[in-house]
């Protein structure tokens, strides 16, 4: 049982990082994102440990079982698109299927180039951490069950993305004639030019914002008044023992103060 455990847990893991990385793929990979996370790994390694203490061979295996609570219940249950539950289902048929327990003859990937890159055997814990280390370091999309070319629309949303990012952070300096009526006359136009002048850049913008806050940041809270207070409150008690509150008032205080002059700084 414990090689079982070993292969499927690892066969589960794999299968879990592959639907993970389908999201980059945008609809390609998932018609829609769907929040795959740590505790559902976790769910899964707790119904396949409970699965196998039931059983004493490998033919006793509840494939049907497993595939059903684990994809269409655990995973599954995230799942809102008929078909996203259909893809999901048929890539954990590739890793819960009797073959995985043949360490000799199966390989994640059913492809010339890559079989014997996910081809893995068995062993300790340690075996395989190296066995990860030596994975590639950027994924065929094949591995995920999709076509090379997958790896242009990933590829293109991605410079997409960095393009934007470079444009939103880089600096405008944009003339407030652009937003007046075309239809005004020029001599108009280059009246309100003067008088609005150029816009501000977005330095410029951050900075006022900035200067509004510490405006209205308050002053540094005095520590006597809180000091005055806990005297206060130890004189009101019949015995003269010190208040839980009050002294958690005057720590409070200085936390707040400490704050102030962080952010003032």
């Amino acid at each position: 049982v414990g090689y079982i455990y070993r292969r499927l847990l690892f066969s589960l893991s794999f299968f879990h990082a592959v639907i993970q990385e389908r999201r980059k793929f945008g609809a390609l990979g998932f018609n829609k994102a769907y929040g795959f996370n740590d505790s559902d790994l976790e769910t899964s390694t707790t119904i396949l440990r409970m699965f196998l203490s039931e059983i004493e061979a490998q033919s006793q295996i509840p494939w049907d079982a497993l595939r059903y609570v684990i994809g269409e219940i655990n995973y599954g249950g995230r799942v809102t698109d008929d078909w996203d539950r259909r893809c999901l289902m048929t890539i954990l048929r590739a890793y819960y299927t009797q073959c995985v327990l043949n360490k000799d003859a199966y390989s994640f990937v059913q492809n010339n180039t890559s079989d014997q890159v996910y081809r893995f055997a068995d062993g300790a814990l340690e075996y395989y951490k190296g066995y990860i280390e030596l994975l590639p370091a950027t994924d065929d999309p094949v591995v995920f069950g999709m076509h090379e070319n997958a790896n242009i629309t990933f590829q293109t949303q991605e410079t997409k993305t960095m393009i934007e990012a470079v444009l939103n952070i880089q600096p405008r300096n944009v003339d407030d004639n652009n937003n007046n009526d075309e239809n005004d006359s020029n001599d108009e136009n280059e009246n309100k030019q003067q008088e609005n002048g150029a816009a501000a850049t977005q330095d410029e913008m951050v900075n006022a914002i900035a200067s509004d806050m510490l405006s209205q940041l308050p002053q540094l809270l005095d520590l006597r008044d809180g000091q005055q207070t806990f005297e206060d409150s130890r004189k009101s008690t019949d015995n003269g023992m010190m208040d839980s509150l009050t002294i958690f008032l005057l720590q409070e205080i200085e936390k707040f103060n400490r704050l102030l002059r962080t952010v003032s700084s």
